[in-house]
């Protein structure tokens, strides 16, 4: 068994390693196995005091255990039914969520260290079922990754009688959550109905499904170098530009994943998919959570409202600086033509967002409406929407590009593939 428990190299490398142990079989195989490499591990336990006596005597157990062998132990303990804001939440959501924020707070603490889960083959499988009935969509099929930032999951290829067969040759005491044994739940319904009969069924059901999992991973880490390639780190920037051509030509899955890595919200790929093909130029699709899709002659922005939003600027101009501008009066001074803004001082100046259907009131008398003036200048769709005015005496008198302003924000030049 211990051939197949992943990361040992990586870990004697490690300084430390925390162990998340709820005091049942499988984390307790785990810091068995850890500690009997001579590993610098730290037990960490959550109670969620949802059993009663058995939440204690599961805390006890640990504590008497670690105490006999001079492991470190830190307990937290969650009055976890307080944080239940509607019938909705499922309490095993709710300690998923409590446990890995306490765990993502002492990781932040110490960029080297680690932490191991004893999640093993069963628990994937089982995780591929909840998946599939869940959502339905190949991507989520992709089951419990092995490693995640910090975390490791060493007992992922290893079976749960694999490691019921080594806690008892090493004769090693544990707890037994009777909660598991209940039906109550979909992951155990899969566990104690589905799984042995999917076994009765077919005995080579278990590697069936891990080379499900193992070619949807395949699958996911090819789009993912698809969509490194074309689009670097825009990617996690939350705006960046897709050609027409290379978003016509991928498959759907390298879609799907550029939309999760985007938006984190499944948007739904059939709907931006119509709006592709039935969509006029310059249109935008507004998805949930600020996202946008907007729709170029020659390919896709996909943006967000948020990093949209500017504070909007005043500038005083006085005249001991018309000599000497600053670089926003100076970008000013180039726009409206004048060596200097002499000609505006003491007066006040505006740099905001635009409002639709405005006119832009020239400084040589002529108006012209912001839509003609981006026209004139041929502006896309995307530098339209991000354009900023400057407004003199409540009145807008230049349109100019906000990359002049923000120079380290995405412009088609760089993004555009």
């Amino acid at each position: 068994m211990l051939k197949s428990i992943l990361f040992l190299d990586e870990f004697k490398e490690s300084k430390t390693i925390f162990v998340a142990c709820s005091g049942g079989l499988d984390s307790m195989a785990l810091v068995d196995i850890l500690y009997h490499q001579k590993l610098p591990i730290h037990v960490l336990h959550c109670n969620f005091q949802l059993r009663g006596a058995d939440s204690d005597d599961d805390e006890a157990f640990l504590k008497l255990y670690c105490k006999n062998r001079g492991i470190p132990l830190e307990i937290k303990r969650f009055d976890t039914l307080s944080f239940r804001k509607n019938e909705k939440q499922s309490i095993q959501e709710i300690a998923r969520k409590l446990r890995y924020d306490w765990f993502d707070k002492i990781l932040a603490h110490d960029e080297r260290a680690l932490l191991c889960t004893a999640h093993h083959a069963d628990d994937q499988e089982e995780q591929i079922w909840l998946r599939l009935l869940s959502s339905g969509r190949l991507l989520d099929l992709v089951g419990i990754p092995k490693q995640r930032g910090q975390y490791r999951r060493p007992f992922l290829n290893i079976a749960k009688d694999e490691i019921l067969k080594y806690a008892e040759n090493q004769e090693l005491q544990w707890r037994e959550d009777r909660s598991n044994s209940k039906t109550d739940y979909t992951r155990n319904k899969i566990r104690l109905t589905l799984t042995p009969l999917l076994l009765d069924i077919d005995p080579r059901y278990p590697q069936a499904l891990q080379r499900l999992h193992s070619e949807i991973e395949l699958l996911k880490t090819q789009s993912s170098a698809i969509l490194e390639n074309h689009l670097g780190d825009s990617l996690s920037k939350g705006e960046f530009f897709v050609s027409a051509e290379l978003w016509k030509n991928q498959l759907f899955i390298v879609k799907e994943m550029l939309l999760e890595a985007w938006c984190k919200s499944n948007a739904g790929l059939g709907e931006i998919e119509r709006f592709v093909q039935q969509a006029q130029i310059g249109s935008c699709f507004e998805l949930k959570n600020e996202f946008y899709v907007l729709k170029e002659k020659d390919g896709l922005w996909f943006g967000n409202n948020q990093l949209d939003n500017f504070k909007e600027v005043t500038i005083q101009i006085k005249p001991e600086e018309t000599k000497n501008t600053s670089p926003l009066q100076a970008i000013i001074s180039q726009i409206l033509g004048k060596e200097n803004l002499g000609d505006f001082e003491n007066e006040l100046l505006w740099i905001k967002r635009i409002a639709s259907g405005e006119q832009v009131h020239f400084i040589n008398g002529t108006k012209r409406s912001v839509k003609k003036v981006f026209n004139d200048r041929s502006w896309s769709q995307y530098t339209r929407r991000k354009a900023l005015g400057i407004y003199y005496n409540n009145k807008l008198i230049e349109v100019f590009e906000r990359a002049r302003l923000e120079p380290n924000k995405p412009d088609e030049n760089h993004i555009q593939t």
